[in-house]
């Protein structure tokens, strides 16, 4: 696993080119203020919007993460597209998030941490607000 990233992400969209911009944005600060940048998985369920396009051109200004974007072609749900993109990650940890999700300052490092402080769990949530 020493190719792998640090961490990666799952976003999920669909017709989401009003908010996947901040979504990839500040995940991008986030996954980088954690340290080590990572990747970050946009799958996009059959948009018939600006969506891909939004992402090709927020990916173009950020720096410390890669963005690999999946058109899926259709709207395969949620359960398919995100298990499409789970199966592509080799990061020791994998964020999952939604496209209206936005990420504040040390969010990221936070959630690795307690992953790590608690080696027995399989997951961690946010307080969502």
């Amino acid at each position: 696993m020493s190719d792998a990233p640090p961490i990666e992400a799952v976003i999920l969209t669909w017709n989401s080119d009003h908010e996947i911009e901040r979504c990839l944005e500040t995940l991008a600060v986030a996954m980088v203020e954690y340290g080590r940048g990572g990747i970050i998985h946009v799958i996009d369920n059959g948009s018939t919007d600006n969506t891909l396009k939004v992402v090709e051109v927020t990916q173009a200004n950020l720096h410390g993460v890669e963005i690999r974007a999946h058109a899926m072609g259709v709207n395969t749900g949620t359960t398919v597209s995100r298990n499409y993109a789970l199966r592509k990650a080799r990061a020791p940890y994998v964020l999952v998030a939604d496209s209206d999700t936005e990420f504040p300052p040390g969010s990221v490092k936070a959630l690795v941490e307690r992953m790590k402080a608690t080696p027995h769990a399989g997951l961690v949530a946010p307080q969502l607000y």
